[in-house]
């Protein structure tokens, strides 16, 4: 891991969670010309590490806010890891896949995250709508 553009820009997604990085973070990352390819390809190679990857596309945005991060923007992304919540938790953020998510802690067990598309209308979270 690391040693292609992907892999570099996988592994930024990885380490560096909860803060908004901007596209010319991974432009230079990535080595490529398509920084949203790059941030859509991570989503797919980190899921299984519970990461979800969160652009500025409108359910992203409000998935966002339910985990109490800040929201990404038009060129911006924002990744973090989470884990199923039960549905009475207090600390829920939003639900997907017939379950509810929230941030995960350190101590939480590693399970593969939700797929998050881009668009959806069936999304559910625990804040208000923007």
């Amino acid at each position: 891991p690391g040693s292609s553009g992907q892999g570099r820009v996988n592994d930024l997604f990885r380490h560096i969670r909860d803060r908004l990085i901007n596209r010319q973070v991974i432009l230079t990352v990535g080595q490529q010309d398509d920084a949203p390819k790059r941030a859509r390809d991570a989503r797919i190679h980190l899921r299984s590490e519970g990461i979800i990857v969160l652009g500025h596309e409108h359910p992203h945005q409000r998935i966002a806010a339910s985990l109490g991060l800040p929201i990404p923007r038009k060129g911006s992304w924002i990744s973090t890891r989470v884990t199923p919540a039960s549905d009475d938790s207090v600390d829920r953020g939003f639900l997907l896949e017939g379950r509810w998510w929230r941030r995960a802690a350190p101590s939480d067990e590693v399970v593969p995250g939700p797929q998050v598309p881009k668009q959806w209308t069936e999304l559910k979270t625990s804040a208000p709508p923007s």
